[in-house]
Order: C-alpha cells, then structure tokens, then sequence
C-alpha cells in the first residue's frame, strides 16, 4: 500500500496557477510533463534545472519523440521555458527548463477548457459498445480454444486410453 508523506518531499503549487491550470485546455501528455518538470525544479526548491529529455522519458514513460513534440509545444505557447545557460556548447543537448507561473505570458491563454453542463453521451456509448465486441470477441476466441482441447484430449485417449489426462 502506497504511503506517502509530506515530510519525504512535496511540490509547493500555488492555489492561482493551480487554479488557472484547471481551466486551460492541455492535453494529458502536456500535464504529464508538466509534472515532471515541477518534479526536478520546484520539487528541489529550485527555479529552474537541467532536465535531459531522457530524464523526461524516464519519469513520463512517453515516447521520445511524442515527448519532444509537446515538449515543443509547451515552449511556444510560453508555458515551459527553455533556456541554454552559459555553457551551450559544453552541456550539448541538456537545456534549464523551468515552469513559466507567469500565465498572463502564456500563448493560446484564451483556450480556455468550456464548462460543461452534460457531458455527450455518444462518446461513452461508442466507448461501451467497443468494450462489448471485445469482450464477446474473447469469448469467441475462448470457446474456440477450449474445443480444440477438448479435441486434443480425444484424440489422446484413443491412442493411449490409459494417458493421464488433466
């Protein structure tokens, strides 16, 4: 059973920005990133840190390059912040990124989330209805298979009656 503990670390997130990411329209690999980069910086009680994308890899579990395309795109609307330091040449590929809690700077700010009252119900139905031929494809498949067991078995014992058969 999982037990964590303020005490072992935590992430200070202040109440307006978590509040202003609840209404701003990210996708669920920019969250996870997100995430990771509050991880490695404010995690520490630092600004901002150098973060490999194979750090991001390996705390996200995404794909490198679906990482780095959001990743990309986190930059440009201004809500992650990429900068080189004073070593580019030497650090190579491993750039400081930090979290960018000034949300009025973001790009596409206006796309906000829409309030929803119902959510539509013919994405849950279609969603429902791929899990029923699924789950009746499985059953298919088992009976299929328990038959030919079955016909193993047979077979078995008409050439060796005595076979010990499970």
């Amino acid at each position: 059973m999982a037990n964590p503990q303020r005490e072992n670390g935590h992430i200070d997130i202040a109440n307006e920005i978590a509040e202003k990411l609840a209404r701003t329209q990210l996708s669920g690999t920019e969250h996870r990133i997100l995430w990771a980069v509050w991880r490695k910086t404010w995690g520490w009680h630092k600004k901002e840190d150098r973060i490999s994308l194979s750090q991001l890899v390996k705390m996200t579990e995404l794909d490198r390059r679906s990482l780095r395309r959001t990743l990309k795109g986190l930059i440009e609307k201004n809500i992650v912040i990429k900068n080189f330091g004073r070593d580019k040449i030497a650090l190579g590929s491993i750039n400081f990124l930090r979290f960018n809690k000034d949300y009025e700077t973001w790009k596409g700010r206006d796309k906000i989330a829409p309030r929803v009252k119902n959510a539509p119900k013919s994405g849950v139905k279609n969603a429902h209805h791929k899990r029923k031929e699924r789950n009746s494809s499985k059953k298919i498949l088992k009976k299929e298979f328990f038959e030919l067991v079955n016909l193993l078995i047979e077979k078995m014992l008409e050439n060796d009656p005595k076979a010990n058969v499970p």
